[in-house]
This record gives structure tokens, sequence and C-alpha cells, in this order.
């Protein structure tokens, strides 16, 4: 019993590490990428500083040990231990940042290549030459003697003068240039949809206010009538009027959906037109500004990220592979698996529409010994908060919580302070967890098999 309590003492020690690394990781790694500008690169990466989620790696354990170091601005500390070698593969840390190797991996390092002397070539002199100068002589004159002739007297005539006429100049006329006038631009004109939410429940109404802007200012003169289109996949299930009347450049309108879509709404007069795009779901999750941990709880239509979240101000989504115990941004998201992602604003949700083709099979997936990042599974009639005898009952036997094969679970359910719960202790048969979330889920040795891995079913939709 004693040897139970204690193995039990080391574990909440271990889960609250790990727990409390996870969350400030995410700032240090913003630190990280905007200090060093490697956004996107293969070092914009958790493994920078974690060989083995949540352990530390050398350089991980250099940086958390400066003197330096704090959780909520971590530059100076990465500034001190640029010089260093932290993972002993004679590569300084900056010299690794910057050849995008991780410092704290000896087997990562910067390939180095041997210069190629360029020849350098020996100018050649061109001789000047200095010209010669040739003498210039000067002539002697010889005089000449000039004969004295005798004078004969010639007549001399009157010449008679021939008028010579003085030409009239013909005056040139100077052009006289034309001002060109410079047209007035003519103020652009649009229309501005603007939804109270750009989600909702399939069958709850949207309200949408509109606004008529002349080159983004509000255009208070505007007293027309403006017509209402939309595009959506089944536009029969959609009511929505089919004019706007405004006063005084401002009008307002509302939309409904009886079935889980995406409906495109646009407002037009000739040459005036604006649009926006709202979503009716099967099921809506608040987010919070920063990093949320969710989940969507049965296979989506379709389950592509930038599909699900296209209507989520985000810059990020990450996932991880318990197999490889690495993390990585996912293109498509899945049930029974958790993400992490950076929401932007405030106010945001996320819409889930469930897939109408996939009735029959539930989902499922493999959970590995250690650390899973899991999610919720339910079906379309399943409450929000679901007990976790009914979400976990494949990894129970028996109702001795040693039998069980998950030790631990760690909440975000508040989306900054994390929640350690133990198995047999506080996570019980009737604790609750939240559809639309996500949750770390320790899986211990599993026992009799020599394999290091469950496999976990979920809910048919």
């Amino acid at each position: 019993m004693v040897r139970r309590i204690i193995s039990a003492i080391l574990l909440l020690t271990i889960v609250g590490l790990a727990v409390i690394g996870t969350s400030a990781n995410t700032d240090i790694r913003g630190d990280f990428v905007t200090h060093y500008g490697v956004a996107g690169t293969r070092i914009d990466s958790c493994n920078t500083c974690h060989n083995v989620i949540p352990y530390l790696n050398s350089y991980g354990t250099d940086l958390r040990n400066d003197p330096a170091f704090d959780r909520n601005n971590a530059t100076q500390a990465l500034i001190n231990i640029e010089e260093r070698d932290s993972d002993g593969d004679t590569f300084s840390n900056i010299d690794e940042i910057r050849g995008l190797t991780f410092p704290g991996n000896e087997s990562d390092f910067p390939v180095t290549e041997t210069p190629v002397e360029t020849p350098v070539e020996t100018p050649v002199e061109t001789p000047v030459e200095t010209p010669v100068e040739t003498p210039v002589e000067t002539p002697v004159e010889t005089p000449v003697e000039t004969p004295v002739e005798t004078p004969v007297e010639t007549p001399v005539e009157t010449p008679v003068e021939t008028p010579v006429e003085t030409p009239v100049e013909t005056p040139v006329e100077t052009p006289v240039e034309t001002p060109v006038e410079t047209p007035t631009p003519t103020p652009v004109m649009s229309f501005e949809l603007i939804p109270d939410t750009t989600t909702e429940l399939k069958g709850m109404p949207i309200n949408i206010n509109i606004r008529v802007l002349s080159d983004s200012e509000l255009e208070t003169d505007y007293n027309r009538t403006a017509n209402i289109t939309i595009t959506a996949n089944n536009t029969d299930a959609v009511t929505y009027p089919q004019t706007a009347d405004f006063t005084d450049g401002m009008a307002s309108i509302e939309i409904n959906s009886d079935v889980a879509q995406y409906v495109t709404v646009t407002a037009t007069d000739e040459d005036i037109s604006g649009s926006t795009t709202v979503v009716f779901a099967d099921r809506v999750f608040n987010l919070s500004k920063g990093w949320n941990l969710i989940s969507i709880p049965n296979f989506a239509d379709t389950g592509e990220v930038d599909q699900v979240l296209q209507l989520v101000e985000h810059n990020g989504v990450v996932g991880y592979d318990p197999a490889t115990k690495l993390f990585s941004t996912p293109t498509e998201l899945m049930p029974l698996y958790g993400y992490w992602v950076n929401v932007t604003a405030d106010n945001q949700s996320l819409g889930f529409i469930a897939s109408t083709n996939i009735t029959t099979v539930p989902p499922s997936r493999d959970l590995y010994e250690g650390w899973n990042l899991i999610g919720i599974s339910a079906s379309r009639d399943d409450p929000i908060s679901m007990n976790v005898s009914e979400l976990l009952m494949d990894l129970k036997f028996g109702a001795d919580p040693t039998l069980w094969l998950y030790t631990s679970l760690v909440s975000y359910d508040n989306n900054s302070v994390p929640i350690t719960y133990v198995a047999g202790r506080d996570l019980t048969d009737s604790t609750s967890l939240m559809q639309g979330r996500g949750y770390w889920l320790f899986i211990k040795s599993i026992p009799i098999t020599d394999k290091n891995n469950v496999p976990w079913s979920g809910r048919q939709w």
C-alpha cells in the first residue's frame, strides 16, 4: 500500500511538471521564433527544447537554468546561452539556430562547406606613351620687289543701282495650350454586411446589419432598396428576405437555416455589392483568445482544417502523435483526437457540421503508452457534458482503478490553468468531460501483451 502511495505521488509530480511545461512552452516558443525569425522553419517546433514531451533536452535545460530565464519573456535568456554548445556537437547554439538545426540534438548540426578560392587576377599595366613634340619651323619671309607701273587712266562709269526688295516677315502665331482638366475620382460604393455572430445552431436566426460605404465612410444619403441573394448547399432550407430597405445608409435583415450548412449572403444594387458568410451548425463551441485545446465530436463535413476553422480567426493548429511523441501541423481534424488552436481575436466560435456520409461506423483510434492528446466523441443526441464511464469504458477492466489502463487526465477546460485528475481519486465514472474540448490522457504499461498501444472507439453520430 505504501509503495502505491509513493508511486502516485511521483506520478502527480511528473504530470504537474509536464503540464506546467506544456503551458509555459507556448510563450517561450513564441519568444524563440520572434527573436530569431524562424517562423515556419524546421526549428519552429517544440522539439527545439524537448526531445520527448514533456522532458527538456540539453538546450531546454540550459535555457531554463539561465539566471535571466523568465517564462513570460525568455528573450534575454535565449541571448545569454547563444555561445554555448548545449548538445556538445562542437557547434554553438547560435550557429545551430542560424543553420536551422536543433541546438539540443547532438546528431543534428550545420553542414560546413569547404570554401572555393577565387583566383585574383593581377592587373596588366598598359604603358602610357609620352608624345614626342615635333618642332614647328618658322618660315623666313623673302622680300618681293614691287614694280612701279605707269598708271593708265580708265574712264569711270556711273553704276546704275538695282533696287533691292526688303522681304516682308510673316508673323508666326504661338499656339495657346488648352489646360487639361483632371477628372474628379468617382467614390467607390460598397455594402458592408456585419452579422451579430458568424456561428449559430441550425434553426436559430442570425441578424445581419448592412451599411453602405463610400470610400470606407458611411453614405448617409443612401435611402434605397437592395436585393438580397444567398448561396448554400441547400437553399430551400434557408429563410431570408428578398430585399433590404435602407434608411440613412443602414439596413438590417434576419437569416435562418433548418439544416447545418454554410450560407453566403449577398446584397446588390446596380454596381454596389457586398457579402458575408455565416454557418448554421450541429454544435457550436465557444473559443477564447489564445491557445485552446479543442476536439470535434464526430466525423465532420468536411474535416479539412481550413474548412472547419474558416470562420475562426487563428494563426496556428498543432496536433500530437503519441507513437513518435512529436507535435505537428495537421491538415484534417479527426474525432477522438485533441488539437491546440491559437485564436487571435475575441468572441470566436467553432461551428461543427457532422458528416452525412458516415452513419453506421463510429470513430476509432489507438492509444499509446504515455501521454495521448484525446478528444470527446459523441452522438447527435448526447449532452454537451458527458461522464467518463461512457467515454473510457474500453479502457477499464473492473471497478478497481489499478486494473484501468489510464492513470491520469489533464484538463484545460478553463483555457488557462490545467487541472490534473488521478484515476480512482478524482477521475471517476462520474467525472464530466465536455464535447468540443481536448484532454491529455496517460496510458500506463499495457499488461499481458507485447504491444505498446490499445484500440479505443468512440460513439456513432
